[in-house]
């Protein structure tokens, strides 16, 4: 990295480097009337059978969504798969998970998620399901106009989905939003450690998801009461958005991923990355930094809450939005999006009263 280079990036990172090791104090308020107007947006959903219980030679399951396009699920001995097919002919394939116990479950939507005057097809699939909670895991992939041929979709994760409650139309947007929803144990200043189910905000546009500025950033804590409603609603199309719907929603500030002390920030460039396949619902997503000192780190994605390892990160985020991107976030064209882009390795530590609970590190993207 030239010298020039590397006294502007310094310059621009002062601010935070002089911030750290910092503790960041949330802040919460009501947050009901926030999604007290929100209606499901109008989407054409296509529901398909559960294969899990099937003989393997027949663990083929294919849904029609028009104009002689249809998506089709195969499970074998050997792999798992979808494609898109149209009048006979395959366009193209992708690999997906199948679990027993109901995992196998998907369901496709159809609709104009930016207003662009071009549908795309949505397609939902269920991981996993259930621990004692019940949470439901599934991959939703979006895929570009179907009418043109088949192209890579953008592929995130989520915890709890509803084709009317996690697409959701906005008063005075036209525009889909996405409610991306996740639970995470939180420390809320007032009434201590506990469960929350939190919802974030984006919406799509030219393959990738934008997070929508203007919306905070919702919680709502998993007590008795709220136990007995998810129980009751689990499976219901406008779930998770219908959760919200209560007066305990509150608003979070900044984002519950964020909580705890942030510690010296790491300044570097991609200069590699891996997909190499999803396995059981989750990304093996692997980042090659050069750091501004020459070092070069290699870093994983890892899906636990706490994660020491020097080697791994939480998140990606967005640092111009100042936003983190869901679970297993994969635009078609990661790749080409990510190489050579500056990021920032921050590191957040909670504790207890002195004593460290644990860890986690987020890679912000400096100018995605």
């Amino acid at each position: 990295m030239k010298k020039g280079v590397f006294l502007l990036v310094i310059l621009l990172f002062a601010s935070s480097t002089a911030n750290a090791e910092q503790s960041i104090k949330p802040e919460w308020k009501r947050g009901f009337h926030f999604v007290n107007s929100d209606q499901p947006y109008r989407l054409k959903r296509f529901k398909a059978s559960d294969l899990s219980y099937a003989p393997v030679r027949e663990r083929s399951h294919c849904v029609d969504v028009g104009n002689g396009l249809r998506v089709c699920k195969y499970l074998s001995d050997t792999e798992i798969f979808f494609a898109f097919e149209k009048n006979g002919r395959r366009l193209g394939q992708w690999a997906t998970t199948g679990l027993l116990g109901g995992g196998s479950r998907f369901e496709v939507l159809r609709g104009d998620l930016d207003r662009d005057g071009n549908d795309e097809l949505i397609l939902a699939n269920l991981d996993s399901c259930c621990n004692s909670m019940g949470i439901s895991r599934w991959t939703l992939s979006i895929f570009p106009n179907p009418e043109k041929g088949f192209k890579p979709p953008l592929q995130f994760s989520v915890e709890e989905y509803g084709a009317k409650g996690t697409f959701v139309k906005h008063p005075g947007d036209k525009r889909s939003q996405i409610l991306v929803t996740d639970w995470q144990y939180i420390d809320h200043p007032k009434r201590g450690n506990g469960m929350y189910i939190i919802g974030r905000w984006f919406q799509y546009q030219a393959g990738k998801l934008i997070a929508v500025k203007s919306r905070p950033v919702i919680a709502r804590r998993f007590l008795f009461g709220f136990a007995e409603k998810v129980d009751k609603t689990r499976g219901n199309p406008r779930i998770p958005l219908m959760w919200f719907k209560n007066l305990k929603t509150e608003v979070v500030s900044p984002d519950p991923a964020l909580l705890g002390v942030q510690t010296n920030p790491l300044v570097g460039v991609i200069k590699d990355l891996q997909m190499p396949h999803w396995q059981n619902g989750y990304q093996d997503l692997r980042l090659s930094v050069e750091l501004m000192s020459g070092e070069v780190k290699n870093y994983r994605y890892s899906l636990l809450e706490f994660e020491d390892e020097d080697d791994t990160f939480r998140y990606l985020g967005n640092r111009s939005f100042q936003s983190i991107y869901p679970e297993n976030y994969s635009p078609a064209d990661f790749r080409d999006r990510l190489l050579k882009k500056r990021v920032e390795i921050i590191r957040y530590r909670i504790d207890d009263s002195g004593r460290p609970l644990g860890s986690k590190q987020i890679i912000w993207l400096q100018d995605y």
